[in-house]
């Protein structure tokens, strides 16, 4: 994972998981692995602190520039160790699998502190099993899904008995991080190189009437396809209330073998085999409930990977989404897998995801004050 290839402020995709972020949402992807015999923590330690210069976004801070002046920049963190980001927590006996949900749950609901690097793993031992629990935060301005699992496989060994991690070539020196003026001016003067970027662009194009014409057809189609959607508010679920900062993780287990199995005989994708899973899932579960669910649908959000090639290993947030509206009345699975993958096969010809990337790319012109309005 080259440090070249990482940009020191944040696009505005980035900065909105932290200008959104609240005491009570937390905005952190997190993962639990579970690892046959004892991890110790020792080991752990020592292989995370040989490789922190292959990750450099680990060891480099969020700052904000005065006055929102600009998106965050990453700043090397001068009180950086890896003791402050590392963890060991001991299960009391006998460490069944409902006691590392219950401590996953406690884990996982506060923010990642601020004032340091926005990632953490806690070592779990006395699993049942002479097992090992792996419970890792990353921010998700840091990653999104398909970076996460580049930033795990850079955290992880495939093999047992990996080679030595290659030293750096020279030592660690952090970078003073910047003063208050010198940040607020930096973001300005960004600000204003990317404002005189765009207009040279848009001075570029007027003489390429293709090109101006293909924008105009892709903002166009943005507004045609994501304006109704913003308009056109979805029935709210019975889930739909205030929530508090408690958390309550569960998982389940299911054969991969199986997903594919059942998309091999009644065809489209294994994502629409687990969009058709959680509609059946929901459907049962407000049912349950007491809600009538005949002709009902839930609007999900499904994020899309739109990162190109040489984009790969960048970290950061590269994805659009879809928003399909997925049964939940429909009780026979094979007859929900059939209207999930009408829906899909909908959304995919109007290229919804293309039209969001297209806005998003709009948005990353606006000044960084007016994205943190919500904040």
């Amino acid at each position: 994972m080259s440090s070249t290839r990482l940009s020191r402020r944040m696009s505005a995709e980035d900065a909105w998981f932290l200008y959104f972020e609240k005491a009570d949402a937390p905005l952190h992807i997190g993962s639990v692995g579970i690892f046959e015999g004892q991890v110790p923590f020792e080991k752990l330690c020592a292989s995370m602190d040989a490789r922190m210069h292959l990750i450099p976004r680990y060891r480099q801070r969020a700052v904000i520039p005065p006055l929102y002046a600009g998106h965050p920049t990453w700043e090397d963190d001068p009180d950086f160790r890896i003791e402050r980001h590392l963890r060991r927590v001991n299960l009391p006996a006998p460490g069944t699998q409902e006691q590392l949900l219950e401590l996953s749950s406690e884990l996982f609901a506060p923010m990642l502190p601020r004032d340091r690097p926005l990632w953490d793993i806690t070592l779990i031992h006395g699993l049942e099993g002479n097992r090992t629990g792996f419970l890792s935060r990353v921010h998700h301005c840091l990653v999104d899904g398909v970076s996460g699992i580049e930033l795990l496989l850079a955290v992880l060994d495939l093999t047992p008995d990996p080679a030595p991690t290659p030293p750096p070539s020279e030592p660690w020196q952090p970078k003073s991080p910047p003063g208050p003026l010198e940040a607020w001016t930096d973001a300005m003067l960004d600000q204003l190189d990317r404002d005189m970027r765009s207009w040279a662009e848009w001075q570029t194009n007027l003489l390429d009437i293709r090109a101006q014409m293909r924008r105009m057809t892709n903002v166009s189609r943005a507004m045609q396809i994501a304006l109704p959607m913003a308009m056109r508010q979805p029935q709210k679920a019975i889930w739909n209330q205030p929530i508090s900062g408690k958390r309550r993780a569960t998982w389940t287990e299911m054969s991969f073998k199986e997903v594919r199995g059942i998309r091999s005989a009644l065809g489209g994708t294994v994502n629409d085999v687990m969009l058709t899973l959680l509609g059946g899932a929901l459907g049962r579960y407000m049912r349950e409930h007491g809600v009538n669910t005949s002709g009902l649908t839930v609007r999900m959000q499904i994020p899309v990977n739109v990162r190109s090639e040489d984009q790969k290993g960048a970290l950061g947030n590269r994805v659009s989404m879809m928003l399909p509206s997925v049964p939940v009345g429909i009780v026979d699975p094979a007859e929900r897998l059939n209207a999930v993958r009408a829906e899909m096969e909908r959304l995919k010809s109007s290229e919804q995801a293309s039209a969001f990337d297209a806005l998003s790319e709009l948005f990353e012109n606006i000044p960084a004050a007016y994205h943190a309005i919500p904040a």
